[in-house]
């Protein structure tokens, strides 16, 4: 499953795989590989807001959480 990204507000730092972080800000678009683990989070004053667009359509039992 294929995914991006779409950052409306806020600034976040985006982890994929073992590529270094990368900072996002509002209009910022992530392309992320298949079967890529990613991790994003908050580093802003203002709350993150992001679509996450998944293709196929996501099913939760595909996702692995990675924080277990």
């Amino acid at each position: 499953m294929a995914e991006r990204y779409v950052t409306e507000a806020g600034e976040g730092m985006v982890e994929l795989g073992e590529e270094a972080l990368q900072r996002l800000s509002a209009g910022d678009v992530v392309v992320i590989p298949a079967g890529c683990p990613q991790r994003i989070r908050c580093v802003g004053e203002q709350q993150l807001v992001f679509l996450a667009i998944c293709t196929p359509r996501f099913e939760p039992g595909c996702y692995e959480d990675l924080e277990a």
